[in-house]
């Protein structure tokens, strides 16, 4: 009979079900994908065996773990404190506790299970497109396979139903923490509003400003703060931000919700009084759950941006790594020989042997430095008279102002003679280890040659490279003296391995986050929505009709659902900002990129949010 009535119990609101039991799955899914993915021989392959991806992958399946009990944990909660009263007139009807224990114990169990084979079989559907997107991600061009991994089903299964059942024995234990007298007044409990306290609003406000001016102040504006260690500022930077989270959320919006309720043309404009005044008996129930939510949304936006500026920034660097397929810096004849014989002499299309010379600084001559740009970019180059240089430089490792500096000032090049800079490009046909390299004019670069230091690169292009060539050749670093084998493409593969599998990994972690903390608000407010029934049945007996209440009670959860995404925004933009600062990498892309991401689908549980709530305000 237990089981009878727990099944139709489940069947009959398995709606209200629906939203928990996806997001369930889909932490199924993930958790899945990343076990199975550190156990695929195609991705260790194509990884070149890396432990960094593997390692990345299951410490990730970790995490994820961990957050989705936290998750599941407080999702069960909810449904179970939703049904308090439906349990309370179960026992009114004659039922024992213990039946009533068992009937929860059945609905919990059943749903966990169910979510955890459609995670499964929705894990092994969708296998193939993770692959290929890693795959993508790290730029390995590999066709991905359908294979399913046991050792992944096997660890899945086993945590998710150990997962399942301590949940379903909390939803055992429910019926027996309250009396019937509390489960029957479930809903009945009295809110006050949330006044808010001006001296604690304005400490949260301080400090956000504070944790602000401290991460967005350059290194070297001499401030005092600037002085510090720079572990010692982050964490007060964090911890600033958060407190003054919870200090704003809690007490400054309710301070302004207050003093809404005193501005009549505005308080008394439409509906306006009955949104705010909702707000303010509910500000002090939510304001624990926005203030964590928008912490969740700064931390899960901060890293899919850090992960992705990174993942671009790498991207453009190693496309002007080296300007050919290989290059042997301090080289020499024999490791040259080793080269050709590794390489094969018929697979090589390029190759040109180049000088430069260091005395305080590294110079290359005119004519190589022209015969170079001829031959790689098909570029001209103006000509220099004696005394004149070019300096060489990586894109965004001058500022603007070192930049003018450089141009403006004469370069010592003996002790005797100086150079002017002419113009600063960063096309660069050499990879040197000086951070500046000058072209001279040939008649200065064969005078100075007299007493410089010389040192040999070769530069090579190839008919057919491949990683296992190229991984060949990098081995040979070490073999022979100083000279040092650069690959184009073994540095870009490299890369894009651990770029591209962290940015992997933070995308879907950051979409688990995400899906789960939308989760967490609807349950919050879906909860609001059975307990303020009545107060709707109450507006349209006094005449509200259904399009003023359909307002009321957007503008009150647009409210919910924005303070959140906009501190969690803005905590993300002073974080990737100061990130940028630190590491001259551009971060706009990445940054608006996941800003929209995240507006388009917090959207949609938005308006997914209004219209349930609106369904059970029409309810009787």
């Amino acid at each position: 009979m237990l089981f009878n009535l727990a099944k139709r119990n489940l069947t009959r609101n398995f709606k209200n079900y629906l939203l928990y039991f996806f997001s369930s799955a889909f932490c199924v899914i993930i958790f899945y994908t990343f076990l199975a993915l550190s156990f695929d021989d195609t991705i260790k392959k194509a990884a070149s065996e890396s432990l960094l991806v593997n390692y990345s992958l299951k410490g990730a399946a970790i995490g994820l773990i961990l957050f989705t009990i936290i998750f599941i944990t407080y999702s069960s909660n909810f449904f179970a404190h939703k049904r308090k009263k439906e349990l309370g007139t179960y026992v009114l009807l004659g039922l024992r506790k213990r039946q009533i224990g068992q009937m929860m114990f059945y609905e919990n169990f059943a749903m966990g299970i169910l979510a955890l084979i459609a995670g499964i079989f929705g894990g092994i559907l969708l296998y193939t497109s993770f692959v290929s997107l890693l795959l993508q991600f790290i730029d390995v061009q590999v066709k991905a396979k359908l294979t399913i991994s046991m050792e992944a089903m096997f660890a899945t299964v086993l945590v998710f139903l150990l997962l399942t059942i301590v949940t379903s024995f909390e939803g055992y234990r429910i019926v027996y923490r309250f009396t019937v007298l509390n489960l029957l007044k479930a809903t009945s409990a009295i809110e006050k509003q949330a006044r808010g306290g001006k001296v604690a609003a304005t400490i949260g406000v301080l400090l956000l400003f504070i944790g602000y001016a401290i991460a967005l102040t350059p290194a070297n504006s001499g401030l005092f703060y600037k002085d510090l260690p720079t572990a010692m500022q982050l964490i007060i930077v964090i911890l600033t931000m958060i407190a003054g989270t919870f200090l704003f959320v809690g007490s400054f919006l309710p301070a302004v919700l207050a003093k809404l309720a005193t501005i009549k043309p505005f308080y008394f404009n439409g509906v306006n009084m009955i949104s705010v005044a909702n707000l303010r008996f509910r500000m002090r129930t939510q304001a624990k759950m926005m203030a964590t939510i928008s912490i969740l949304i700064a931390i899960t936006l901060s890293a899919i941006g850090f992960t992705g500026s990174l993942y671009n920034n790498i991207r453009a660097q190693s496309e002007n790594f080296i300007s050919t397929d290989y290059q042997i810096s301090n080289g020499n004849e024999a490791a040259a020989t080793k080269f050709i014989e590794i390489a094969g002499a018929t697979n090589i299309s390029y190759q040109n042997k180049v000088t430069l010379l260091t005395e305080k600084s590294t110079f290359i001559s005119e004519s190589k430095y022209r015969e170079l740009m001829k031959q790689i970019f098909d570029q001209n180059v103006p000509q220099l008279k004696k005394n004149e240089a070019i300096a060489l430089t990586r894109e965004n490792q001058l500022t603007h102002k070192e930049i003018r500096e450089l141009q403006s000032t004469k370069q010592p090049l003996t002790t005797r003679h100086a150079f002017q800079v002419r113009s600063v490009k960063i096309t660069n046909p050499v990879n040197s280890s000086a951070d500046i390299l000058y072209v001279l004019n040939d008649a200065d670069f064969n005078a100075l040659s007299k007493t410089a230091t010389k040192e040999t690169s070769y530069l090579y292009n190839l008919t057919d490279d491949n990683i296992s060539t190229a991984e060949k050749i990098v081995s040979q670093n070490g073999q022979f003296g100083e000279a040092f084998f650069m690959s184009y493409l073994n540095f870009h593969h490299q890369n894009a391995v651990s770029t591209g599998s962290i940015l992997f990994i933070g995308l879907f972690i950051g979409l688990t986050f995400l899906v789960a903390t939308g989760c967490i608000i609807y349950f919050k407010q879906i909860t609001e929505a059975y307990n303020d029934r009545h107060q709707y049945t109450l507006m349209r007996k006094i005449g509200m009709d259904h399009a003023m209440i359909h307002k009321t009670i957007a503008h009150q959860i647009l409210v919910i659902f924005l303070i959140p995404f906009l501190l969690g925004i803005c905590h993300t933009i002073v974080a990737l900002t100061a990130f940028g600062q630190n590491t001259d990498m551009s971060v706009t892309f990445a940054l608006s990129t996941v800003i929209l991401a995240y507006a388009i689908i917090y959207a949609i549980y938005y308006f997914f949010t209004v219209r349930n709530y609106m369904q059970i305000a029409k309810s009787k």
